[in-house]
Formats: C-alpha cells, structure tokens, sequence
C-alpha cells in the first residue's frame, strides 16, 4: 500500500473554540464540489474564495511514503496559488468525481473522507473570525501499488 501525504501549513491552535459547523461544512463540501468539476478555473476561484491570504500564499509541502521507494518531500517551485491549482488537479486526476464518506467537526477542524478512484482524507482547520474561512488544510491519499 503506498500512502501520500499532502499538508499545507497544519496550524495548531491552543484554544478550543466554537466556530459555525455549518459554514465550516459548507466550504469542506464545496472543496469536493470544486475537486469533482476537474476545471481549474473552478479550483483556483475555490481556493481565492475560501482560503485565508495566509494560507494561499503559504508553500505547501508534499510528502510520499510506501512501496519500495525510500520516503521523499518535497516543495512546491510554482508561485503559491498556482501550486495549490495544481494540487488540485492531482487530487482529481487520482480521485476522479468523489463522494463524502464521512463529515465531522473537530473543535476548529473538519475531518473529511472522499471516495472516488482513491480514498483522500482531508483535515481543514477554519480561523476563528467569522467568516471562517479555511486556515490549514492536510490531506492522506491511500492508493495501490
């Protein structure tokens, strides 16, 4: 089994705080709303709309694991948004039209499993100041050899 890592910034928060479930749901469900067009337009107007600036002009950092091969990482070169489209673009090639499997809330996360071509977990930590938008975004991908 060959597992990939994808982790963009994971922010820890000390205080446990209560954020709006419903818009943090809505903008977990729009993510796969976005991943499942497979249009790039769509993907970065997703990002622009739903990110912090922090988090869109963050690098992001890509981690593989498993198989035969020793355990790599690697940072993105491209300027930052044009990464996460890029990113994007992965996720749907490797997933194809997903489905949630399972939502819930974690204090000021979503935890998220998409079901598609490959099974992808998604963690989405939210800021705290309404309106909520995602702050920190880490994602499993589990595939075949």
């Amino acid at each position: 089994m060959k597992t990939v890592f994808f982790l963009i910034a994971l922010i820890a928060f000390g205080n446990a705080y209560s954020q709006d479930k419903d818009t943090m749901e809505k903008r977990a469900k729009a993510l796969v709303e976005a991943l499942n067009s497979g249009d790039k337009a769509k993907y970065k107007k997703f990002i622009e709309e739903n990110y912090t600036v922090e988090l869109i002009n963050r690098k992001m950092h890509q981690k593989i694991e498993g198989g035969a091969a020793p355990a790599q990482t690697q940072t993105a070169d491209a300027d930052a948004l044009t990464s996460k489209v890029n990113m994007f673009e992965r996720f749907h090639q490797d997933l194809g039209t997903g489905k949630i499997t399972s939502i819930k809330q974690d204090g000021d996360k979503i935890k998220m499993d998409v079901a598609g071509g490959m099974q992808l977990s998604f963690t989405l930590g939210y800021a705290k100041e309404s309106p909520h938008l995602i702050n920190s975004l880490g994602v499993t991908a589990e595939a075949g050899n």
